[in-house]
Parts: structure tokens; sequence; C-alpha cells
């Protein structure tokens, strides 16, 4: 697993294998009044375009859901931590997601299987921007707690989701991509406006 998924994941596991469930209460209320803040930023923004900004709509509903989310989990909060069990920390921790991720894709494996396995890994894995014939931005949200989860046939006990941006770039043929980490947001979309309008600037230059 990529260390921008699996550290922050690493991270919180410590805090909450030490912490009482007042410290995690206090920490879920700080990043609710982060995400609500986040929330009316976006919508004053989106008051201001002179048009719909998809870019702008797009963040404002992952806010939202991020938001909803996170008061889902403030109510969730004392049965969470009776389920937390150090040895379900530790086992979730030390397991190696690459060994079940190879393991659904070999070539015997059912699609159903491999498509099971990518539905719970994965919140979403969508192309975002066509820039150029050869290039691609596609944006990957994915939760490590629950692919530590799965990998390790316990319980979930993380949720939180990082969404990654990549910049897919193929020269070959037959294609091979190659992928550049273009930016990634703990809990909500990357933004890669900037990047994507880089990239359209270069290939107005080149035509």
């Amino acid at each position: 697993m990529a260390p921008a998924v699996r550290d922050p994941f690493l991270e919180r596991m410590k805090e909450w294998s030490a912490a009482d469930s007042e410290k995690e209460f206090q920490r879920l209320k700080i990043k609710q009044s982060q995400l609500r803040a986040s929330c009316e930023r976006l919508a004053k923004a989106l008051a201001k375009a002179d048009e719909d900004d998809e870019f702008i709509m797009s963040e404002y509903s992952q806010a939202q859901k991020n938001l909803k989310e996170i008061g889902e989990k403030i109510l969730d909060l004392p049965s969470k931590m009776k389920r937390m069990a150090p040895a379900v920390i530790e086992t979730q921790t030390v397991v190696d997601p690459r060994e079940l991720t190879q393991k659904n894709f070999e070539p015997d494996v059912e699609n159903e299987i491999v498509n099971t396995f990518l539905c719970k890994a994965f919140d979403e894995i969508i192309v975002f921007e066509r820039v150029a014939k050869n290039i691609v931005i596609i944006r990957v949200t994915v939760s490590a707690g629950i692919v530590a989860a799965v990998a390790s046939n316990t319980e979930i006990l993380d949720q939180e989701a990082i969404t990654m941006t990549f910049r897919m770039t193929s020269i070959l043929r037959p294609k091979i991509w190659d992928a550049e980490l273009v930016s990634s947001s703990l809990g909500g979309l990357g933004n890669c406006k900037e990047e994507i309008s880089n990239e359209r600037e270069i290939e107005n230059e080149t035509a």
C-alpha cells in the first residue's frame, strides 16, 4: 500500500490504541468543525461563480458527504471504542494488503470476486479528465482501514478515506501507462484543477 495511503492510517491506529473515548470525541468534533467551514467556503464560492463550476460543485458535494460521515462517526463512537481491541488493531497494522491484491488478481479468479474486492477497497475509481490523447487524469478514493480489515479478515475499525489524483501518461504501444501522483487529500478531493490547466496550456502550445 502506498505510503500516502497507509501512513495516515497507521498514525490514526497508533493514536486510537492509546486514546480514550473523550480524546477521540474531541478529535472528531474538531474535524467536523473544519469540514463544516469547508462546506460554507465552497458554498460561497459556488454562489459567486459566474456560471456553474463543475469542479467547485464536485468539491462541495464531496465536502457535504464528508461532513455527514463525520457526524455518523461521532454517533458511532461509543460502540466503536468497545470494538477496538488491541489484538485487532495490531493485526490490521501489520497485515500486508499486497498479498490480498495479488491473490484477487490471479488469472483464474472470477470477475465477481475481483469486483467485490474493488468495491470494498475503493470508494471510487474514475477518469476525471482527458487532457490529451495520451494523457488522462484519474481520481482514486481508497480507505486503508477497509483494505486492512479485508486483508486481515477482521472487523472494519477505520473508514477514513484518502482521495488521490494521478496523471496517467502513455507513450508506448501497446499502451503502458506511467502514473504520476498530482495531489492527495485526506477524506476529500485532491485539488488537481491547476495541474489540469497547466497540461492544457502545454497541449495548446504544441498543437
